[in-house]
């Protein structure tokens, strides 16, 4: 994957003909990296960096959801778990996108966040007032 990003890279980099124009566009749009910069290094760094946060917030969702499956036991288990995870400030927003949409594929349920929950609350509240 690092490969093919870095060669895909430094085609665009070189402007070459070679790359259709929408092949062009969905890479620019996908991976947020801008192709100004001269310094080849700081492109190469930056993909790594995305690559490796992609990998770290699904390994970190996984272990997560592995805790979450229910386990073959003769005692029976509690149905109402609560889990706590520590993750780094910058890794949050990732880890909780993640989260989010791995959960709702796996379990047919949405995590709101708080607000949310208090925005769909008036919402009930206001249409019953009407």
């Amino acid at each position: 994957m690092y490969e093919a990003r870095i060669k895909l890279a430094k085609l665009n980099q070189e402007k070459s003909d070679g790359i259709p124009n929408q092949l062009k566009e969905y890479y620019d749009e996908q991976t947020n990296v801008k192709f100004q910069e001269n310094d080849f290094n700081s492109l190469q760094e930056k993909i790594k960096k995305e690559i490796f946060e992609d990998y770290r917030h699904d390994y970190f969702v996984n272990q997560i959801m592995e805790e979450l499956k229910p386990k073959t036991s003769f005692i029976p288990q509690n149905p109402y778990k609560t889990l706590v995870g520590i993750v780094e400030p910058e890794d949050l927003e990732g880890v909780s996108k993640v989260w989010k949409q791995k959960f709702k594929t796996t379990y047919g349920h949405e995590i709101l966040e708080d607000e949310d929950i208090v925005q769909e609350r008036q919402k009930k509240l206001m249409q019953k007032m009407q």
